[in-house]
């Protein structure tokens, strides 16, 4: 497998495209102290193509995301990390989040969420809901740390990509076993993971991006440079996102027949479900190349004084330079 062939389910820019065509994106994420990571993987995923992203956050981070961007549409809808105030109605979501879930393709869970209890009640309600409802997930940073308290909130949904850096790829692995992982075989210890959850697709990111869904393994290679910051990994979630969608979306197009004849069970049991999420961890893949060109062109402009806006900014570039033929 290459870029070669992620470029078969990238969707081709027609007259017929409407606002929407190619992706309603939702980042949740977000809090009073963490406002811009939600803002970078919103961004990257409007760079990377989608047409249409939502901000899910707290009141109070919902002020500054707006300030930072008009082109996103932002959502109070989170609990606070402190505070007597509750939005969850026993085990119910409120109706807002509820149909905000129904308008959108794909959700990009964690930059900037925070780690408190109520946060990940919350977060454990929006994937079970995402998962009734077949919505792909990409799980990032604090809600990667809330599926390593709760494994099951993912076990067994081949619909997901979770983009774990070193030390939150330990602890998953911790988690799932109970032991350390072997860091010296990357390439199997990522797979042995991916299957103890059930399929999902697992990128651990690093020096090179392991990728496996514990039957198709991939390295992400494509170089980019030494100087690492810390917003890199919000762009790479929001392109991650975007290419889960356009992943899943062309295989449901090219099978709108088969699928319709389907039961959920049927389909989860078919060849057609097996094929589906092993074009997963290509998507991956391409979130991988463009996060990594995208440093290194903004690292040849501007050298080692590169911050997270620059590499934002090459996100466009990077696509053309591999994508488009």
């Amino acid at each position: 497998m290459s870029l070669e062939e992620i470029k078969k389910f990238i969707p081709k820019l027609t007259s017929n495209l409407h606002k929407g065509s190619l992706g309603r994106i939702c980042v949740i994420g977000g809090c009073k102290d963490y406002t811009g990571a939600p803002y970078f993987a919103g961004m990257s995923a409007l760079r990377c193509g989608s047409d249409l992203v939502h901000i899910m956050t707290t009141e109070s981070a919902s002020i500054p995301i707006k300030c930072y961007s008009p082109d996103l549409m932002v959502h109070s809808y989170l609990p606070e990390l402190e505070g007597k105030k509750t939005l969850l109605e026993g085990e119910r979501l409120p109706e807002n989040v509820l149909e905000l879930l129904k308008k959108i393709n794909c959700l990009c869970i964690g930059p900037g969420l925070g780690r408190s209890k109520r946060t990940q009640e919350f977060l454990y309600l929006i994937i079970k809901q995402a998962r009734s409802i077949q919505l792909p997930i990409c799980i990032d940073a604090d809600g990667l740390w809330a599926v390593k308290n709760n494994l099951e909130c993912i076990q067994g949904y081949r619909n997901v990509i979770l983009t774990p850096n070193h030390p939150e790829f330990i602890r998953l692995y911790q988690s799932a076993f109970a032991c350390d992982p072997n860091m010296e075989n990357l390439e199997q210890t990522v797979k042995e993971l991916a299957n103890k959850l059930g399929n999902v697709t697992i990128l651990k990111k690093g020096s090179i991006d392991f990728i496996s869904n514990g039957v198709i393994s991939l390295q992400g290679q494509i170089q980019g440079s030494n100087r690492r910051v810390s917003g890199q990994g919000d762009i790479l979630s929001g392109c991650a996102t975007v290419f889960l969608n356009w992943a899943l979306k062309s295989v449901q197009q090219d099978n709108k027949e088969t699928i319709k004849s389907l039961n959920k069970e049927e389909l989860e049991n078919s060849k057609l479900n097996g094929f589906i999420s092993n074009l997963i961890p290509l998507a991956a893949l391409g979130a991988s190349a463009i996060t990594r060109r995208a440093n290194l062109l903004a690292y040849k402009k501007i050298g080692r004084s590169i911050i997270t806006s620059d590499i934002l900014t090459y996100v466009g570039k990077s696509f053309d330079e591999l994508f488009l033929d």
